[in-house]
């Protein structure tokens, strides 16, 4: 399998998940655990990742997905900037997506399919990694990036939930609230041209620094490495007020799980991402849950 051929069928069987049961209840927090576990990728599937990702982010063609401009303020869609590509002088580029790229990633993980690098980079240069599964006509003409079929994480009644974050709970160093928009600009949609390419860019003269390119992998990594996720039913699908992919005390037994499986990699992941995370993980609360799920 390749990648060209996971993207023309990932809407397919093949790639589907399977679904959150009809009916079941919830008492405990560890019970809730029992249910997600399976939805975490092989820790080896994790760590070949992991090898992949190291790599690309030291990669002078790497192109670094960020999350950003997915929605229209007041419905305005001329301020969606999804597939947008901009680059910077000394080489630093970046996309920007909405969460479909997340699930892509996932997907691939828990199918247990890991591209070759070469596969992988090649997808990416030559912009065949879609960055949605929709898109608004007034996008296209903007675009380097281009939507891709839906996924079917969503349909089965899950959420892909992550430990850590894209928009908060990064160190001392990162205050990604006060910082995005001088990062990551949402800009003028006209800003984005065919010019030095043959499809549309927006170049920056000026030089990246060091400290901005280790933001941008940070918010990168948080977004694609498969380490960051798990799923969780569908608020819609459950009685809680709350969404279960929040609770704090179900993210601290996953941590825990990757802890034990793979500490190394977590830890490796955590300094990249820029984690701020002082939590306490020994704690044994098997707090008590009233939750039903109904699909």
């Amino acid at each position: 399998m390749n990648l060209e051929y996971f993207f023309d069928n990932v809407s397919r069987r093949e790639f589907y998940i399977k679904s959150i049961p009809n009916y079941l209840e919830i008492n405990n927090l560890y019970e809730l655990f029992e249910l997600i576990k399976p939805t975490i990728p092989k820790y080896e599937i994790i760590e070949q990742w992991h090898q992949l990702l190291m790599q690309y982010i030291n990669d002078d063609d790497a192109v670094f997905f960020i999350r950003r401009y997915q929605n229209a303020p007041k419905n305005n869609v001329s301020q969606i900037r999804r597939g947008y590509l901009t680059e910077y002088a000394d080489g630093l580029k970046y996309v920007y997506c909405d969460n479909n790229v997340a699930q892509y990633f996932y997907i691939m993980a828990i199918h247990e399919f890991v591209p070759t690098y070469n596969d992988f980079i090649d997808t990416i240069k030559n912009r065949k990694f879609p960055i949605s599964s929709r898109v608004n006509k007034g996008e296209i003409p903007h675009q380097a990036f281009h939507k891709g079929k839906s996924n079917t994480i969503n349909k089965f009644g899950w959420k892909l939930s992550h430990i850590y974050s894209i928009n908060y709970n990064y160190d001392y160093n990162f205050n990604y609230n006060t910082e995005k928009n001088l990062l990551y600009p949402r800009g003028n949609e006209n800003e984005w041209v065919v010019g030095r390419h043959e499809y549309p860019s927006k170049f920056i003269e000026s030089y990246s620094v060091n400290e901005q390119k280790e933001k941008t992998i940070a918010t990168f990594l948080r977004l694609v490495h498969p380490i960051n996720y798990f799923l969780t039913p569908q608020r819609k699908h459950t009685n809680s007020n709350v969404d279960l992919g929040e609770i704090q005390s179900l993210i601290n037994l996953v941590k825990q799980e990757h802890c034990l499986n793979v500490p190394d990699i977590f830890n490796k992941f955590k300094q990249l991402a820029k984690v701020e995370d002082n939590q306490s993980l020994n704690e044994n609360n098997n707090e008590k849950l009233n939750v039903t799920i109904t699909y």
